[in-house]
C-alpha cells in the first residue's frame, strides 16, 4: 500500500508511487479513475513497467503497486499510458539493444509486442485510449509514418502509419496530434475519418505553435512564440496557451495565453509550456524565471516551477502547494478530470513519482 501521505494547503494531498523500500520509481501515465502506470525496480526482478490501482474506490489517494508482465530476452520496461480498461501502452528493449520496442499490456498485465521487432528496428508505445487504440512512434518506417496507431483492422491488430511527426497526445475518438523539431508538416491535429478510424485528416499547426495535451474535446495545451524586447535586443520565448474549437472555460475559440503563476521570489517569469488538458479543462505545464536586471545574455535562471491552471481558480504554483512537506516537484505529466495530477520529483532528496490530488 502506498504510505507518506501528506495533506496540503486547500485541502491538496499528495503521495509517492513506490515500491515498498525502493527508490527511483517514475510515475508516467494516469487514467480517469486515478490508476497509474510507469516504470520502478522491482526486488529481485529489475526494472519492470507498473501498476498502480487505487484502493476501495475511484481516484482514492490510496492504493496497491505491482508489476506488470514481461517477454523473454527484453528489459528496462516503462509503462507511458494507461487507459479506462486497465491496459497501458509503454516499451522496452530487446536483449542487449538500445532501441526500445513498443508493448501493449492487457487488463490482466501480459505483454505483447505491438510493432516490428529486431535490431533495427525502434518504436515507442506512448499514449492508449479506451478502445485500445495506441499513439506508437515508428521512427524507422521506410515510408516516412512515423506516426503511427496500434489498433484493430480487420480482426487482427496492426500498426497504421499516419504521418511523419512524434506523436504528443491520443484522445478518445483517436484524434493525434504531432510535434517534433522545426519542420512544418510535423505539427498537425490529425482526425480520423470515423470515430477511431485508419484513415483521416491533417490540421497544421504555424511554425510558432507546439501541441503537446489533447483532450477529448479536441481542446490543445502547448505553447506559443512571443516577442520579449529586453533593451535593445527581440527574443521569442515560448508561452504556455490553451487551443480551443469552441469557446469553453470561459475563453474564446481559438488559441488563449495562460496566465502566469504567481509572482516568482526573485526574477520575472520568461517562458511557460502546457503539457497537458484534462477533460474538465484544467491544464497543467511549467515556467521559468530569469533575472532580467543583469548584463545579459545569458539572463541566469532564478526559479523554476510547475503549475496548474482552470478556470475557477487560475493559474497556482504546485511547487509553493508542496512547500514544507519534504517534496520537491520536478515534472507533471498528466491530469485527469478528478484533479489528480500524476509527475516526478523528490522526497526528502528521494526521487519518487508522486500522485497529487488537488481540492474539489
Amino acid at each position: 500500500m502506498t504510505s507518506t501521505r501528506s495533506v496540503l494547503g486547500s485541502g491538496a494531498t499528495i503521495i509517492p508511487i513506490e515500491v515498498a523500500g525502493q527508490t527511483g520509481s517514475r510515475a508516467l501515465g494516469l487514467n480517469e479513475a486515478g490508476a497509474v502506470s510507469g516504470s520502478a525496480y522491482f526486488p529481485g526482478q529489475g526494472v519492470r513497467a507498473f501498476r498502480w490501482i487505487p484502493s476501495g474506490a475511484p481516484n482514492a489517494m490510496t492504493g496497491t503497486i505491482a508489476p506488470l508482465g514481461t517477454l523473454k530476452n527484453f528489459s528496462g520496461y516503462s509503462g507511458r499510458g494507461i487507459n479506462a480498461a486497465n491496459e497501458v501502452t509503454g516499451d522496452a528493449r530487446p536483449g542487449s539493444s538500445a532501441m526500445p520496442h513498443a508493448l501493449l499490456w492487457t487488463a490482466a498485465g501480459s505483454a505483447s509486442l505491438i510493432g516490428p521487432s529486431g535490431a533495427t528496428y525502434q518504436t515507442e508505445g506512448l499514449a492508449i485510449n479506451d478502445a485500445g487504440q495506441c499513439a506508437v512512434w515508428d521512427p524507422r518506417n521506410s515510408a516516412g509514418n512515423q506516426v503511427a496507431l496500434s489498433m484493430i483492422v480487420g480482426g487482427k491488430r496492426k500498426l497504421v502509419g499516419i504521418g511523419p511527426g512524434y506523436p504528443r497526445d491520443l484522445n478518445a475518438s483517436g484524434q493525434v496530434i504531432s510535434y517534433i523539431g522545426n519542420a512544418s508538416l510535423d505539427r498537425y491535429l490529425w482526425t480520423p475519418s470515423a470515430p477511431n478510424g485508419s484513415s483521416g485528416s491533417f490540421s497544421y499547426f504555424p511554425d510558432d505553435f507546439y501541441p503537446w495535451g489533447l483532450n477529448d474535446a479536441a481542446e490543445i495545451a502547448g505553447a506559443q512564440n512571443y516577442e520579449l524586447v529586453i533593451g535593445s535586443q527581440t527574443y521569442s520565448p515560448r508561452r504556455a496557451v490553451l487551443s480551443l474549437p469552441a469557446a469553453a472555460h470561459g475563453l474564446p475559440a481559438g488559441v488563449n495565453l495562460l496566465p502566469w503563476p504567481p509572482p516568482p521570489t526573485s526574477g520575472t517569469w520568461v517562458s511557460s509550456f502546457a503539457f497537458k488538458v484534462s477533460n474538465s479543462g484544467a491544464v497543467i505545464g511549467s515556467a521559468e524565471a530569469h533575472d532580467l536586471t543583469v548584463a545579459g545574455p545569458p539572463y541566469p535562471l532564478t526559479v523554476r516551477t510547475i503549475w496548474v491552471w482552470d478556470p475557477v481558480n487560475g493559474t497556482r504554483d504546485l511547487t509553493s502547494l508542496v512547500a514544507g512537506t519534504g517534496w520537491v516537484l520536478d515534472e507533471a505529466l498528466d491530469i485527469n478530470s478528478a484533479g489528480q495530477i500524476v509527475g516526478n520529483g523528490r522526497l526528502n532528496d528521494v526521487p519518487h513519482g508522486f500522485l497529487l490530488k488537488l481540492a474539489p
